[in-house]
């Protein structure tokens, strides 16, 4: 396949640097911690594609179609949303292309259990798909004081 994923996160949140570099914030948690039931939360999903085929399938002008869904511990659709964006010309030539995709997945979680966010992306005939889990409980009162302080 011409398209390989370099990595797919779940994190908190992201900030672009000034280069456009991605900073993620609390990445790959086991356990996302909510204060209540419900409780508004909108993890990232963080996907690095590499395309070093030639001709390169992500080629300016391209559409990309995505799409992403959460799903909770029942199965039900929390969120879904479809978008297309155009492939960018590459920043530096010499480098096989690469996409940065972060998508933000607002839901409201209401129970304990294991909620699934999946994406696929779709340009020229190949489709990409990843999913993450995030397991959700509410967090005990103290908690973070009684863990060991780190060495």
């Amino acid at each position: 396949m011409s398209l390989t994923t370099r990595a797919c996160l779940v994190a908190e949140g992201a900030a672009p640097d000034r280069r456009g570099f991605f900073t993620l914030v609390a990445v790959e948690p086991q356990v996302w911690e909510v204060p209540a039931f419900p409780f508004n939360v909108a993890p990232l999903l963080y996907i690095v594609v590499d395309d070093d085929e030639e001709p390169p399938v992500l080629a300016p002008g391209q559409n990309m179609d995505f799409t992403c869904r959460a799903t909770g511990p029942a199965e039900q659709t929390l969120f879904f949303a479809q978008q297309s964006a155009p492939v960018q010309p590459k920043s530096v030539q010499d480098l096989p292309y690469r996409v940065q995709i972060a998508l933000q997945v607002p839901i409201t979680v209401s129970e304990e259990g294991t909620y699934l966010l999946s994406a696929t992306m779709a340009i020229e005939g190949v489709e990409l798909n990843w999913e993450r889990n995030i397991f959700v409980r509410v967090s005990t009162p103290g908690a973070a004081a009684q863990q060991p302080p780190l060495t």
